[in-house]
């Protein structure tokens, strides 16, 4: 029952029925979600509640779902990273402990051969060094090459799986830091908080592939736009941040700028399209928590969006 109605929902907000989606959802509401609905249903339910919140032009109920639907999926990606480096650990150990037992059964096999060849000490000498040389040989690659893995699968976790720069776990420790280190030196950081305009349009249109590659065009053109200490990560599907450390507001406002117009004259994608992006700019004030410092520039973007787009407040 549950699953028709979403898919009831989906339809209509597809077709462009506002009002009856809005009655569709508010009956979704009516279930206890909690105790009822699967993981993929609930991921599902939260897309269908932003893009009907967006529609609708409730950018607060469509930023809190964005942020329920991140949290679950920040949830598997994290129960997969911990699952893939137990598994890592695990097969360390028992790797360790096969070594230890061909270890000792060549030892053993070294002093039934010592037993045979009493008489040539100075031939197990050289077979024993032998050997230990070939063991701690062994012993250091294998350990170099867990050390890489590790730094590989931790190096995964933190990145944006479509595009390859930060993912939302990143880019948010990366401004806290930068804002920590600016309150430490006294000089301020800002940060820019960017949303492509019309992406939904591209994607019901186009399709999602057509999607990601705009997606991965906007990105290639944030990440050419900043200085190499500045960083850019994925907050959320079309919606992304950029971190300018020790910059003022003048000159993120120059950025912010650079990128607007950079991102307007382009040609998107294979199927040649235009896209505009929307960006809330602030500078950090040393009073303030990264977490309000990034509500600022949240709520300008929300303003630029509401101004018509394509603009930049601050």
């Amino acid at each position: 029952m549950q699953l028709h109605a979403l898919a009831h929902g989906e339809w209509l907000l597809a077709t462009g029925d506002l009002a009856a989606a809005r009655r569709k959802n508010e009956m979704l509401t009516q279930f206890d979600r909690q105790q009822t609905w699967p993981m993929g249903f609930t991921k599902r339910y939260l897309t269908f509640f932003s893009q009907l919140s967006a529609q609708l032009g409730n950018y607060k109920q469509q930023v809190d779902a964005q942020d329920q639907l991140l949290r679950i999926v920040n949830g598997q990606v994290k129960s997969v990273a911990d699952r893939v480096l137990l598994s890592e650990r695990l097969m360390f150990n028992f790797n360790q402990q096969n070594r230890e037992i061909a270890r000792l059964e060549e030892v053993a096999e070294i002093k039934g051969v010592l037993l045979d060849l009493a008489l040539d000490k100075s031939l197990w000498q050289r077979t024993a060094l032998a050997f230990m040389c070939a063991l701690f040989l062994f012993l250091t690659v294998y350990t170099y090459k867990q050390v890489q893995h590790k730094k590989h699968f931790k190096l995964l976790a933190l990145k944006d799986e479509l595009t390859g720069i930060a993912n939302r776990r990143a880019i948010l420790d990366m401004k806290k830091r930068a804002i920590s280190q600016g309150k430490e030196t006294g000089k301020a950081s800002s940060l820019i908080s960017i949303d492509i305009d019309h992406f939904k349009a591209v994607n019901d249109e186009y399709g999602h592939d057509v999607g990601d590659e705009l997606i991965k065009s906007i990105v290639n053109t944030l990440s050419h736009s900043i200085r190499s200490s500045d960083k850019v990560g994925r907050v959320g599907g079309e919606e992304f941040l950029i971190v300018l450390e020790r910059q003022s507001l003048p000159h993120a406002l120059e950025v912010a700028q650079r990128i607007r117009r950079s991102i307007e004259q382009q040609i998107h994608t294979t199927k040649n399209i235009k896209a505009t992006v929307s960006m809330g700019v602030v500078e950090v004030n040393a009073t303030e928590t990264p977490e309000e410092a990034a509500k600022r520039a949240d709520l300008n973007l929300y303003e630029a969006k509401k101004s018509g787009r394509n603009t930049i407040v601050a």
